[in-house]
């Protein structure tokens, strides 16, 4: 911290470089305040103004007032890390490379695209850079990767996909296909799981049904995971709840009873833990057990993926997936989901309505 001011010699930097920005820029950058203590603990904001009027603008493109204005959060080892962005208000929210409704991401790779000794007029410069592609809806064009979908890691074990999802995404099986449904087989090592291949779902219910699972080389079943492939993005910021990522999933193809027959599907095959050496959940009293892990002692996981990155210029998507881990309560619903076959009798089809 420099004496008496509270502030590091770099957001002093940047306050300076600011002011003679403000003053070199003829009302096209105004300087409204700061720096204050910033919601990032220790970073510096100042509060800016930018003249836009005049700014190209498309139906797909964000709105873009004649003068907007940005809270700029500096680090105190600026300019050696590059500040943040926001607004106040959230009129962008739900636009790609916008977080948490109000946070505008302007790197897609900070690590190589942001230069220390540019400071803040090359971040500023980078702001008005963004804004103008915003407008235009042009922040992913066809010719560049997509910035995947953000997810927040909020713990719950690892996943590690092995094999190439290759020809099985929606959108390689057939044209306009909105959604598509797989299950990844997994080998498990604690909280761990490792997918070595993918199945059909019908194909993997089948064998599960007949008493005859997928297992690896030496006999042992694998886990199942649920996969939702889309065509589409659902969200630039995925949800962190069940409720919030089937709504998503539903407005993109996939309905609420589709979702849960494939998540019970799953939880369902898993609880033949047997040969696993997982003891499958109950007492010696038939009363059930708590689930500490998951249904036969395995992660209930969902994994959706979306079209991200192309080999080639003009060549296909690849996708990105990322995974949810369903907590106990939703792992003990789906396991009976599963479990309750459909069209046995009315009493139970009226359970597993009772369920859903």
């Amino acid at each position: 911290m420099s004496p008496g001011t509270g502030w590091t010699a770099g957001q002093l930097l940047a306050a300076e470089q600011l002011r003679a920005l403000a003053e070199a820029s003829d009302g096209a950058i105004e300087l409204i305040g700061g720096p204050t203590p910033a919601w990032l603990g220790s970073y510096a904001q100042f509060d800016v103004s930018l003249d836009l009027h005049g700014l190209p603008h498309v139906e797909a493109g964000i709105e873009v007032r004649a003068r907007e204005r940005f809270l700029i959060d500096v680090p105190p080892q600026f300019p050696f890390r590059l500040p943040t962005v926001r607004v106040r208000h959230t009129r962008w929210a739900g636009t790609a490379h916008v977080q948490w409704r109000r946070l505008l991401c302007l790197y897609a790779a900070p690590s190589t695209r942001w230069v220390p000794g540019d400071g803040m007029r090359g971040y500023i410069g980078r702001l008005k850079f963004w804004l103008e592609k915003a407008a235009l809806g042009q922040l992913d064009p066809d010719d560049q990767p997509l910035h995947p979908p953000v997810a927040y890691v909020l713990g719950g074990g690892k996943v590690v996909v092995r094999p190439d999802l290759g020809d099985r995404v929606p959108w390689a099986v057939e044209p306009g296909l909105p959604v598509r449904a797989l299950l990844g087989l997994c080998e498990q090592d604690g909280d761990r799981l490792d997918i070595v291949a993918w199945m059909d779902v019908d194909t993997y219910k089948r064998r599960v049904d007949a008493g005859d699972p997928p297992v690896d080389a030496d006999g042992i079943p694998y886990v199942a995971a649920a996969v939702v492939l889309l065509s589409s993005v659902i969200a630039f910021e995925y949800p962190d709840e069940a409720r919030e990522l089937a709504d998503g999933l539903t407005a993109a193809g996939l309905s609420r009873d589709e979702l849960l027959e494939l998540v019970g599907v799953v939880a369902h095959g898993n609880t033949v833990a047997a040969g696993r050496s997982v003891v499958t959940p109950g007492d010696d009293a038939g009363a059930p057990a708590e689930l500490p892990e998951g249904p036969g002692g395995a992660p209930l996981l969902v994994l959706v993926g979306t079209p991200s990155r192309r080999v080639a210029a003009g060549g296909p998507r690849l996708a990105h997936l990322v995974a949810w881990r369903l907590d106990d309560l939703g792992g003990k619903i789906t396991a009976l989901l599963g479990d309750v076959e459909e069209g046995v009798s009315a009493r139970l089809d009226e359970i597993r309505r009772d369920v859903k």
